[in-house]
């Protein structure tokens, strides 16, 4: 019975990794996730027709305290899932709780992304019995081990693939220093790639992107006067419209929803707390760039209260803020936007 270990160390095949690992609980067993990004490796490897190694690909491996599976979910380049491995385990030992092991009985079972499943290495664990290696007692608890496996995951699989991609897209955030966001058709249909914010895209792919038009709390009600205008200056050393005025907003992160986007970017660009309900979708529309990409950007609004003790605004992406009447504000965006932008916010005006 071999026992293995959840960092790997000497597995020579990868020459330059990065781990990264965090504290999980799942169903009230505490433990462990860790990923494995292979940076550099010697060769690639392919078991039953699929590329389990390969340059890029990443490995997360949770492992749960007083159980007796261990899970390793393979993701591709594109953070694409490839499968996921369950080991049977005699045991989940934590004598490091770092560097958890587990000793092996043999039994495994793959779960695929169409949520097919198969059972691999029974005649190892027949094996084992017959050397004398385990005993029959230990055989027919791993064979009961995977019949309660293949149970739950027959109802559950769609959420155990979910669970383990989040999980390992957050783990991957944290530890490349990264924002990681969902490759969508034009349509808006997910084209189960997620890729990183700042790295590579392929024609086709379009990603969401939400727009805050923030009319302050003391504003005239509609059609009682005009409405006064959260507007922010981009930061000098920005890549696009450097020093323009602009609207609040930035791109929806992978598995966020588009209101969760539009709180987190009011925090992180103004120090704004915005109740996600108070969000209202006004306005969808497109950005279609030379290279095949684009964005789709959906337009909220809402009204704020402008801070007594002034905006804490986030300097690496923001110049300045200022509040200004509307026809001020649409003059600060005229001339970077076009006339459906500008037309939207005038109906936001009139409605809000």
């Amino acid at each position: 019975m071999d026992r293995r270990s959840i960092d790997r160390p000497d597995w020579s095949r990868i020459v330059k990794r990065t781990m990264h690992r965090r504290p999980v609980s799942i169903d009230g067993h505490a433990g462990l996730a860790h990923i494995l990004i292979m940076d550099e490796i010697r060769e690639p490897l392919v078991k039953n027709g699929i590329t389990i190694v390969a340059k890029d690909m990443t490995w997360l491996q949770i492992a749960l305290r007083d159980t007796r599976y261990w899970l390793t979910a393979m993701f591709d380049a594109d953070n694409r899932l490839v499968q996921i491995y369950f080991d049977i385990a005699a045991a989940v030992h934590f004598d490091d709780p770092k560097v958890p092991t587990f000793d092996d009985m043999y039994l495994d079972l793959v779960l695929y992304p169409d949520g097919h499943y198969m059972v691999l290495d029974e005649e190892e664990l027949d094996l084992a019995l017959d050397a004398g290696e385990i005993t029959e007692e230990a055989a027919e608890t791993a064979r009961l081990d995977l019949k309660k496996l293949i149970g739950f995951l027959q109802e559950h699989a769609q959420e155990v693939m979910q669970f383990c991609t989040r999980t390992m897209i957050e783990l991957k955030s944290e530890a490349l220093h990264t924002e990681f966001r969902e490759a969508l058709t034009r349509d808006g249909v997910p084209k189960g790639i997620i890729r990183d914010k700042h790295g590579k895209k392929e024609a086709g792919e379009y990603f969401r992107h939400v727009i805050l038009i923030l009319k302050t709390e003391d504003s005239p009600a509609p059609g009682a006067g005009e409405g006064w205008y959260i507007s922010q200056q981009r930061s000098l050393k920005a890549r696009h419209f450097p020093g323009k005025w602009d609207v609040t907003g930035g791109g929806v992160l992978a598995f966020e929803t588009l209101e969760e986007a539009g709180v987190r970017e009011a925090k992180e660009e103004l120090g704004l707390d915005i109740d996600p309900a108070s969000l209202k979708p006004f306005y969808t529309y497109y950005a279609d760039w030379d290279d095949g990409t684009g964005l789709i950007l959906t337009m909220f609004s809402c009204r704020v209260a402008v801070p007594t003790d002034g905006f804490r605004w986030n300097e690496r992406e923001v110049n300045n803020v200022d509040v200004v009447p509307l026809a001020v504000f649409l003059e600060q965006v005229r001339d970077h936007n076009d006339v459906d932008f500008c037309d939207a916010i005038r109906r936001i005006d009139a409605a809000i």
